[in-house]
């Protein structure tokens, strides 16, 4: 009784239609859900409002768009800026050249009709555990579970997931 579809820049199939989210080859209004995941990060930063706008397009009135998104201000950003003058990027900028702090993202959320319904922060960057999480993953796999869930702040965290309704 689910209707899914998908849309990728390469590839199509029956399920799955070619395309771009600055140009998506759906109606208006189509959607009840839509998700788009680590997606807007990969796009210029000045096409993200465009992006946010062609969702709004496509999910009906009253639909949800879950966004999966990386934050340029996460806490070990902001502290290597404060010692080093460098921010630590979520990737490489040739592959995420639209990162942003989370902030500026639900800004233009909001500027384009979206309520934020729930916001959860995934992966807090506090520079020690985040060094023995790299370094030892077997061995700290279970104070990252910990502080993930106790100190998911969407501010501090390197990716966020924001659910939102379209209004």
């Amino acid at each position: 009784g689910v209707d899914i579809k998908g849309m990728d820049l390469n590839y199509s199939s029956k399920n799955v239609k070619k395309g771009t989210i600055t140009k998506m080859p759906f109606k208006d209004n189509e959607f009840d859900l839509v998700l788009c995941l680590d997606v807007l990060e990969h796009l210029d930063v000045l096409d993200h409002e465009k992006a946010i706008r062609e969702l709004n397009r496509v999910v009906k009135k009253d639909g949800i768009v879950v966004f999966g998104l990386p934050n340029l201000a996460h806490l070990a950003s902001r502290l290597s800026f404060l010692v080093r003058g460098k921010l630590i990027r979520t990737s490489e900028i040739e592959r995420h050249r639209g990162d942003r702090p989370i902030k500026e993202f639900i800004e233009l959320m909001k500027k384009n009709n979206f309520v934020i319904l729930r916001k959860k922060g995934i992966f807090p960057t506090f520079p020690i555990i985040s060094f023995m999480t790299i370094k030892m993953p077997s061995k700290s796999l279970w104070m990252h579970k910990i502080y993930n869930k106790v100190l998911g702040f969407p501010g501090i965290c390197f990716e966020n997931l924001i659910m939102t309704r379209k209004v």
